[in-house]
């Protein structure tokens, strides 16, 4: 297996959403596991409600752009999954492996893996953070990574 990245910066995100998935890792035929994640927002509003942030099972279905992957690994195979951002129609939510609340005041949250203990995509699977935020946040920009082993 070999490591990838992907990461999204300055993602907009709107008060009042009704959940908008930041990153994913679609799986296009190899199983692929998270191996780790970070999560940041650039607020400024100290008393702005926290958003709520969930690591997710998706569908493969979506309107979204695509990110650029990086590989973590010298001599890698081709990597097989794909990374997007920016839905304009978002995935299904299938399940939700981890939930947590973040303030959007320059909150930061980063979770790794350990090998054979994280999240799996398989059989058409996607991996996604999808962020939910309350009436009472205000529009700020989140920044992503995240890091498959395929």
């Amino acid at each position: 297996m070999a490591l990838y990245g992907a990461q999204a910066s300055e993602i907009v995100v709107a008060a009042a959403n009704g959940g908008d998935t930041l990153l994913n890792w679609r799986q296009n035929g190899r199983t692929f596991e998270l191996r780790r994640f970070t999560v940041s927002f650039n607020g400024t509003t100290a008393a702005d409600e926290p958003f709520l942030v969930e690591v997710c099972n998706q569908g493969q279905t979506g309107t979204k752009s695509d990110v650029t992957e990086y590989s973590l690994d010298t001599g890698n195979d081709a990597l097989d999954a794909t990374a997007h951002h920016t839905y304009t129609v978002e995935p299904t939510t299938n399940g939700v492996i981890q939930s947590f609340y973040l303030t959007p005041n320059g909150g930061t949250y980063s979770e790794a893996y350990v090998p054979g203990e994280g999240p799996i995509a398989q059989n058409g699977e996607a991996i996604g953070i999808k962020i939910t935020s309350s009436s009472g946040a205000t529009t700020c920009d989140a920044s992503v990574s995240m890091v498959i082993d395929e």
